[in-house]
């Protein structure tokens, strides 16, 4: 049997909400700031006055450039500032966007997940897959496995017998810090306390509960090097995959940019591949820079431009 490492990016989502083309309610997964919706929850205030100064500097730009882009340009600004006002800054950029893809997950669960080839393919190749990793904020991997009876489990919250072990290096809508590290109420919008960048144990919330008020939302911004590298939920993930990655057959790569500032974790997990390993980039227009590190280590690279196969049929 084939022993598979599954690595997800944002063309993962973006793959399911193409085979929803034209919903109302499913938006771009890539643009969360041409989105409208209220923090906390639907009683709350809209985003833009929840989080002013975070609209204040996308105001500054061009309204029709897309939010990944512009969180590039941002960042600069972001780094930029005051100590005070960057760090402020970066509290409510990462709760913006861990409440904008609580959002973006409440409306990928309206949908019938049953007809995704992705969750097809999970349901076909879950006993093969030793391990995931998901550079994804929404929760739309974990659904479609959970459909299929595969259970997923976040390194950081520890394994259930069962369940294979999920990496998400780049946070998730639904961590948050373990109960009493941080002696501080819950936020109120907009930020009354300024909470963000601390190493701290973490818990998986109830997805019903998605929607309140957070001490810290564990989020990397779009365009940043992760400032969580070592952190102790994500530097004994990476530990983790190196354990497993020696005997993996297949690396499925799917729907996953290679920007300049993920390339360290990208290349970690790559270079902890046997030389005999193929390693499938799901991608209609994979990075050509991706490719050629890959071929460079000797390995064998297979391009999945239409969607998944199956792994028999790629070795």
């Amino acid at each position: 049997m084939p022993r598979v490492g599954l690595v997800v990016g944002n063309g993962f989502a973006i793959d399911f909400c193409q085979m929803h083309l034209g919903s109302l309610y499913l938006p771009n997964p890539s643009d969360p700031f041409h989105w409208e919706f209220k923090v906390p929850d639907e009683h709350g205030l809209s985003w833009q006055l929840a989080f002013p100064l975070l609209n204040n500097i996308i105001d500054s730009y061009d309204y029709e450039i897309f939010s990944f882009e512009l969180f590039r340009s941002m960042l600069a600004q972001i780094k930029s500032k005051r100590s005070t006002d960057s760090r402020w800054l970066d509290a409510e950029a990462r709760q913006f966007l861990a409440f904008a893809y609580s959002v973006f997950q409440e409306q990928v669960d309206r949908f019938d997940i049953a007809d995704w080839r992705w969750r097809n393919w999970l349901a076909k190749h879950s006993q093969s897959i030793a391990m995931a990793v998901s550079f994804n904020y929404d929760r739309v991997l974990e659904t479609a496995a959970a459909s299929t009876g595969f259970r997923l489990t976040p390194f950081a919250i520890g394994n259930r017998f069962g369940s294979c072990t999920l990496l998400k290096p780049h946070g998730s809508i639904d961590f948050e810090c373990y109960p009493g590290i941080i002696s501080v109420p819950k936020s109120t919008y907009p930020l009354s306390m300024c909470i963000t960048l601390n190493d701290t144990p973490i818990i998986a919330l109830d997805p019903k509960t998605l929607r309140q008020p957070r001490q810290e939302a564990f989020i990397v911004l779009p365009a940043e090097t992760s400032p969580y590298l070592d952190f102790q939920w994500v530097a004994p993930g990476y530990q983790e995959w190196s354990r497993k990655a020696g005997n993996l057959t297949h690396c499925v790569l799917v729907g996953l940019s290679y920007w300049e500032c993920d390339r360290k974790e990208i290349d970690f997990l790559l270079n902890a591949l046997p030389p005999t390993a193929v390693v499938v980039l799901a991608n209609p227009h994979p990075h050509a820079e991706l490719v050629a590190r890959i071929k460079a280590q000797g390995k064998q690279v297979i391009v999945w431009a239409d969607g998944p196969q199956e792994i028999s049929n790629v070795a």
